[in-house]
């Protein structure tokens, strides 16, 4: 397969995968190729059906991403990556102050 800009690096699926699998079973596109696909639309504003045939089918990244969307995986994902990194850098979890400016 290419290896595109906006694939993600085996440490990078290592911290990320737990919110993507649901159950272990077999498919026939793994869930990291399917992320990756997401990844490369959203970077490259490319059409859904003009996905690199290195990704799996337009319908079924389609598929994943309205499902993830729908359930609410792609919103505890950042949720929990900005937690993730506000710790690796040494802050609390959650900001003890918000500043707001109109």
């Amino acid at each position: 397969m290419t290896n595109y800009p906006t694939n993600l690096t085996d440490n990078q699926w290592k911290i990320i995968e737990k919110f993507f699998s649901e159950q272990e079973r077999k498919r026939k596109y793994s869930l990291r190729k399917i992320f990756d696909a997401i990844n490369y639309l959203l970077k490259t504003g490319c059409q859904w059906r003009m996905l690199p045939k290195e990704f799996p089918p337009h319908n079924t990244v389609f598929y994943y991403f309205n499902k993830w969307k729908n359930e609410g995986v792609f919103e505890e994902f950042f949720l929990r990556l900005h937690i993730f990194i506000r710790v690796l850098l040494g802050r609390e979890e959650c900001p003890s102050l918000g500043i707001i400016d109109n």
